[in-house]
């Protein structure tokens, strides 16, 4: 799983990926 930023951060600060 990768963590990273979100460019939708309003919804929420990160976005995992697997």
């Amino acid at each position: 799983m990768l963590y990273f930023p979100s460019y939708q951060s309003k919804y929420k600060p990160w976005v995992i990926s697997c």
